[in-house]
């Protein structure tokens, strides 16, 4: 029975593993494999590198044959095949413990802060070690939470804010291992659940229960004495802000990626786009499902989701029809989604499932996924993407060294 193959020409972006332009006959079944062993063939290289391939814009995951007809590209034709070297798996750097159910994860210059949600925040180095940490959010009865944390440099000086059930932000200066408290922005009239600095540090978004989205700038209010020990400071009070209306139920999310841009997700299963310069709604579509995540990238221009359903939902906001590309691995629902700084393609999530899933967005399937013994609550990335950081419901942080091609 004669062997039945498939006319290819491989391609790539990487320095020094080109192979030749001519066409290849290869067998309809093979895998990506199949192909690894066929490029490190020709490439005569000393040591096997593994390869991934890309046809019709996603990775081969299944037999060449059955990807071209999924994708309903005819085999008839010469198809081109582009090769990549495979990402190795995340390695694990450090591990810590903090008190309480970790909420949120924010990284800035080298630091990791932490929202937890024993009313309190913590600052961990690159090594993991716990150098500060702030008890706040405290009515002197009852200990609220933070939901949510943010920091930002502002020329060398670190500022931290954080937010949860006490309905107001605190914001803090982070100088010498050691958090100083200096703005409290008040006007909100529920939990506050996501919070995020504008690109230049000098406005703050944040959304919440009261199902508004607030614009607030920093550089406004008013400074009072405060006598207590904790502060040894001047305490600003901000209580004006934009709002921007249109959320029927929650917020659950707000980022400020762009100067001119913010973009907000709510439990009503919409994603909001507002027109900052005319604080009015530039556009939004409805995901139909409850919004647990969200975040952007100023790489790509695309937005992720994640939602109760346990999807993750992919939108370009410059379609005029939106349509959605659904990566669904998680088992229960997700809590962050976090793009990379760097690459177009690649993207971490957590979930109530115990994991973490890295995702190359041109496969529906995972790279990886990191278990976990416990409810994963966030994940975040360094400024070079080379290190992901995640935490759990039972108080744990952690570190993986990720090696990376853009």
């Amino acid at each position: 029975m004669t062997e039945t193959t498939i006319l290819v020409r491989f391609s790539t972006k990487l320095d020094g593993f080109q192979v030749s332009t001519t066409t290849f006959n290869v067998p309809s079944d093979s895998n990506r494999l199949a192909l690894s062993r066929l490029i490190n063939h020709l490439l005569q290289l000393p040591k096997v590198v593994p390869f991934d391939f890309i046809v019709g814009g996603e990775f081969l995951r299944t037999t060449l044959q059955e990807h071209l007809k999924e994708k309903n590209i005819p085999i008839e034709s010469t198809v081109d095949i582009e090769y990549t070297v495979a990402l190795p798996a995340p390695q694990p750097e450090w591990y810590n413990q903090q008190e309480n159910w970790v909420t949120s994860l924010s990284y800035c210059s080298s630091f990791l802060f932490a929202g937890i949600a024993n009313q309190s925040i913590s600052a961990n180095n690159e090594s993991g070690i716990v150098c500060s940490t702030d008890a706040l959010l405290s009515d002197g009865t009852t200990k609220r939470p933070v939901k949510t944390i943010d920091a930002f440099d502002n020329n060398g000086k670190i500022e931290v804010a954080c937010g949860g059930k006490s309905n107001n932000i605190h914001i803090f200066s982070f100088e010498n291992n050691t958090f100083i408290h200096s703005s409290v922005l008040t006007g909100h009239n529920g939990s506050i659940e996501s919070l995020c600095y504008s690109p230049n540090g000098t406005h703050l978004v944040s959304g919440g229960w009261d199902k508004k989205v607030n614009v607030w700038d920093l550089n406004s209010g008013s400074t009072l004495q405060t006598t207590e020990k904790r502060s040894r400071s001047n305490i600003k009070t901000i209580s004006e802000f934009t709002s921007l209306d249109g959320h029927l139920q929650a917020v659950t999310h707000c980022i400020w990626p762009v100067e001119k841009q913010i973009l907000s997700s709510s439990l009503d299963g919409t994603i909001a786009i507002w027109d900052i310069q005319n604080t009015a709604l530039a556009s939004a579509y409805k995901t139909s499902k409850v919004a647990t995540a969200l975040d952007y990238s100023t790489v790509n221009s695309l937005i992720a989701t994640g939602h109760n359903d346990s999807i993750i939902r992919l939108a370009d906001p410059r379609e005029s029809q939106i349509t959605m590309k659904l990566l669904k691995s998680h088992k229960n629902l997700v809590t962050c989604v976090a793009w990379h700084p760097q690459s177009a393609y690649l993207l971490a999530s957590a979930g109530y499932d115990n994991s973490i899933k890295i995702w190359d967005i041109r496969s529906i399937t995972p790279l990886c996924t990191i278990p976990f013994s416990t409810k994963m609550t966030a994940v975040c990335w360094n400024e070079t993407g080379d290190i992901f950081y995640s935490a759990g419901a039972n108080g744990f942080m952690k570190a993986h060294k990720f090696t990376h091609t853009n």
